[in-house]
């Protein structure tokens, strides 16, 4: 019974997805984070970025890009490399 229960989730799931595409981040400069996870961190405290970007609007299947992300420093002590 619980593998039936696994397998159904998984299909479940499967069929509420999207496949991933390759964005165009032209607004790299507002999320550093989508093209560089070394940015993560880098001001010391919480930071959260939403950008959302419609191309050639007025046109059917036109590409959208929305991104979200969140990076936080895990402590707040610093850490040293010996």
């Amino acid at each position: 019974m619980k593998r039936i229960s696994k397998i159904f989730i998984f299909v479940l799931c499967c069929l509420s997805s999207k496949a991933q595409h390759y964005p165009t981040f032209s607004q790299y400069i507002v999320n550093g984070l989508a093209i560089n996870p070394a940015y993560a961190g880098r001001n010391g405290v919480m930071d959260v970025t939403m950008s959302h970007r419609r191309q050639w609007l007025g046109f059917n299947g036109s590409p959208v890009t929305t991104a979200l992300s969140l990076n936080t420093p895990l402590r707040q002590k610093q850490l040293e490399l010996e």
